[in-house]
């Protein structure tokens, strides 16, 4: 209960819950601006879908490959940013559309753009980062919370989407207000998960390295002086 009760544990449950309610939240609404405003049909909304499937893809695969290169932290602080600044800029510019404008349509795709840009790589540091803040002994129920949370944010994004989407300043204050509050969040904990990460990077260096090289210099001359 140290472990799940740490600000570390609580803050990567709390930002699972709004990455996920968040990102559903807009995936739901894509189909009801684009019909009502922009006049899109069954092929535009699809291209959409298709369009932000490939570039969360490509995401994911950049973090594969530059990802070892670049702290956990770090990408959380970079996927939580991009999805901040989208729904800044989706609460700036969605109330003011207007129907068959086609400046709003780019507007629009800009902040979709962003969300499908954050979410991955928020998502991809989050789960990494919930392995490292708990121990071998608790990481099978604690993977099954952070399931449990995240399956929540799936739920309550769509029922939270469809019932705001006439009042986007609701709509989007009360996400930009989650992020908002997961950014004071990670500005807390950012310390202790930093911790973490040296403590198993250094753990990690330790196992990977030879038994001669890992044991001093000192203690081997010693020894080997006293067993003559």
């Amino acid at each position: 209960m140290d472990e799940f009760l740490t600000d570390s544990f609580v803050f990567i449950m709390s930002l699972i819950f709004a990455l996920y309610f968040t990102q559903m939240c807009f995936e739901t609404v894509i189909p009801i601006i684009t019909q009502d405003y922009f006049g899109f049909g069954v092929n535009e909304i699809t291209f959409i879908y298709m369009a932000g499937g490939f570039e969360a893809l490509v995401t994911y695969v950049g973090i594969a490959v530059f990802g070892k290169y670049v702290r956990e932290t770090t990408l959380q602080s970079l996927g939580l940013l991009l999805m901040l600044i989208a729904h800044v800029w989706l609460i700036v510019v969605m109330p003011n559309f207007e129907k068959g404008n086609p400046t709003h349509v780019i507007y629009f795709l800009v902040g979709i753009f962003l969300i499908y840009l954050g979410s991955p790589i928020a998502s991809i540091a989050n789960t990494a980062l919930s392995s490292k803040v708990l121990s071998n002994e608790t990481q099978g129920l604690g993977q099954g919370i952070r399931r449990l949370i995240g399956y929540l944010g799936l739920i309550f994004g769509p029922t939270w989407a469809g019932s705001t989407v006439e009042m986007p300043y609701l709509f989007l204050g009360v996400c930009i207000a989650l992020l908002t509050f997961n950014a004071i969040m990670l500005v807390v904990s950012c310390r202790g998960l930093r911790k973490k990460e040296d403590d198993i990077l250094e753990s990690s260096r330790k196992n990977l390295l030879p038994e001669d090289e890992a044991t001093p210099l000192l203690r081997s001359v010693t020894s080997s002086r006293l067993a003559q």
